[in-house]
């Protein structure tokens, strides 16, 4: 009695379930679509920038079919009768005022397809501007409108650069403290038999605003925070000013998280300015481990405190082990004058060296961090006690001990034209250190070291990267200087094809690098290079050079640029020894 009971339910879900599915098939059959196409003249007859408008406006898919599909033809008529009218509306801005459109209509039962032949017509002309830079804006600004003007009369009229004018001046008056400038007139009229455009706007400025008081929140009250300042209460107030002090504040790594607030006040026209600061964890601790071809297996251990008191100074300690360089380092941080990039540094450090012979090394070191003009500038004083030997083939000296007080300089400058997929930069890096034979110091001696690296991306997917280094040691006798300062080459980031630093040492260094990279997938590259240079004496140009060549694996990666290479020494005589390396660091 059961069965008999389920059998017609079962029927009836049957036939509801195939009526569904019918119905859904036989919507699916009459679905109809509408693709838009152009004849060989378009991409003549129309600039590339409008062609691109016109794709944004009709919206179409990987098949330039209209996104929407229709159930019935009064659909697909009524879309079609829009098309026209989008397309010259999409070509206005761009000037083709007077575009006529002739189409061509190929039907199927789910398909039609029109294809445009467009006559864009004669390009409207700007040919009158009244736009004048308002004469109470400081010199500079003037000078930005004057560089960013986009509007030039016997050019064609976009509207485009219409409205970057008009936000162009109204933005530059509030960047310079005219909060309250507004747009009093702003008109473009286009002639269409003419074929002509001119163009009105005015800018009223309004009073000019000046900095109030800037309030820390009471936690945050330091008394190093109003270094970072880059503008004074009572000054006329200047956007770029408030961003470079928030960028300072962000860079200084003082602070977890900045946020900066004016508030202009437009009955006294100042702008006071809350600044609201979240503080990093008082102790840091970070373990790091790895390997590299250059230096073996190594580890690492980093604590940093980075708030021991109101005046912002910070301790890090630093260990390092390695098989053939360990080192611990305890440096103690005081800002300077301006905290993001002026810093002083009292460091000491010992290490134990055991490459081309041993060195054990006490150094302590003063030293005052700057920056100017974006050249990263160091001056130090360093005090060091060594005692070393040196075991390469070029000398062989016993076990020494010196002490030597050395004043050093350094400066530093990276530039690359884009953040993300340069195609054109260079770093430069050049330093200075000696001392004079004296009470404190054992020995004189002078030396300079200078290295340059370019980047130049060539087409999309191909670039070369060019690196020189020279070196320079002026002393009486070699085996008077520490272990640690001589010169030697080889390696990863010199010549690869020989061992780390296995060239030397000697009183002058020259090394020349040459690599061109092919983008294979994005970020990834295969490369060929071929290193050259030597360490020797005064006639190290004259002297048979060490050569390496081979292939390598570049990979741009969001940690680094990491490069393996298969480097084949070429000069070595009898034969030529293949050596695998990897490095990670910067571009250049």
């Amino acid at each position: 009695m059961k069965k008999l009971i389920f059998l017609p339910v079962f029927a009836f879900l049957i036939t509801i379930s195939g009526g569904l599915a019918l119905a859904h098939a036989s919507d699916t059959q009459n679905t109809r679509y509408i693709a838009v196409t152009f004849d060989k003249g378009y991409t003549r007859s129309v600039q590339k920038e409008a062609r691109g408008n016109i794709s944004d406006a009709l919206e179409l898919d990987k098949h330039h079919r209209l996104q929407r599909h229709f159930q019935d033809r009064q659909g697909m008529k009524l879309a079609l009768e829009r098309l026209p009218k989008t397309i010259q509306g999409a070509l206005a801005p761009y000037g083709y005022y007077n575009s006529t459109l002739t189409q061509t209509l190929t039907k199927t039962s789910t398909l039609w397809t029109v294809n445009y032949h467009i006559t864009p017509g004669p390009r409207v002309v700007l040919t009158s501007l009244k736009a004048p830079i308002p004469k109470a804006l400081p010199p500079e600004a003037k000078k930005h409108i004057d560089e960013h003007w986009p509007l030039t009369i016997g050019q064609p009229f976009l509207t485009t650069h219409y409205q970057e004018a008009k936000a162009l001046l109204l933005k530059t008056a509030k960047d310079y403290g005219y909060l309250d400038a507004k747009l009093t007139t702003h008109h473009a009229s286009v002639n269409l038999q003419t074929h002509q455009a001119a163009v009105t706007i005015k800018v009223t400025l309004g009073n000019r605003y000046h900095y109030g008081k800037t309030q820390f929140k009471a936690e945050d009250r330091l008394s190093f925070l109003k270094r970072f300042l880059r503008y004074q209460s009572g000054a006329p107030y200047l956007a770029s000013e408030l961003s470079q002090t928030r960028d300072g504040l962000i860079s200084s790594n003082f602070f977890d998280a900045v946020s900066i607030n004016p508030k202009p006040n437009s009955t006294t026209h100042d702008v006071p300015v809350n600044v609201i600061l979240t503080p990093p964890v008082h102790q840091l601790y970070t373990l790091g481990a790895g390997y590299g071809t250059d230096t073996g297996v190594r580890g690492s251990l980093r604590a940093q405190f980075q708030r021991l008191n109101n005046r912002g100074h910070q301790a890090t300690l630093f260990v390092r082990g390695s098989a053939i360089n360990s080192a611990a380092m305890l440096t103690y941080s005081i800002p300077g004058k301006y905290p993001p990039t002026d810093t002083y540094t009292i460091s000491g450090q010992v290490s134990q060296l055991d490459l081309n012979g041993k060195a054990d090394t006490r150094q302590i070191t003063f030293a005052d961090h700057f920056l100017r003009n974006r050249w990263s500038q160091t001056l130090s004083l360093s005090a060091l006690r060594e005692t070393y030997d040196i075991t390469a083939t070029t000398i062989n000296l016993p076990k020494t001990n010196t002490f030597l007080v050395i004043p050093e300089y350094t400066v530093e400058h990276h530039y690359l034209n884009k953040p993300k997929r340069a195609t054109w930069g260079y770093h430069l890096y050049a330093h200075l250190a000696g001392t004079l034979k004296s009470v404190v110091s054992k020995t004189t001696f002078f030396q300079a070291n200078v290295k340059l690296a370019m980047m130049k991306r060539f087409f999309e997917h191909e670039r070369i990267v060019a690196r020189a280094e020279l070196g320079y040691t002026d002393i009486k006798s070699l085996g008077n200087l520490p272990l640690t300062l001589q010169l030697f080459t080889g390696g990863a980031e010199s010549i690869r094809g020989f061992s780390y630093k296995s060239i030397g040492p000697g009183r002058m260094l020259a090394v020349g690098s040459l690599e061109l990279q092919q983008e294979v997938y994005p970020n990834y590259y295969l490369a060929a290079f071929v290193d050259v240079g030597n360490v020797g004496g005064k006639e190290i140009f004259h002297e048979k050079p060490h050569i390496g060549v081979g292939p390598a694996f570049v990979w741009d990666s969001p940690v680094g640029h990491l490069e393996m290479s298969l480097g084949w020494a070429i000069s070595t005589p009898g034969h030529h020894p293949m050596l695998f390396q990897f490095s990670l660091g910067a571009t250049i």
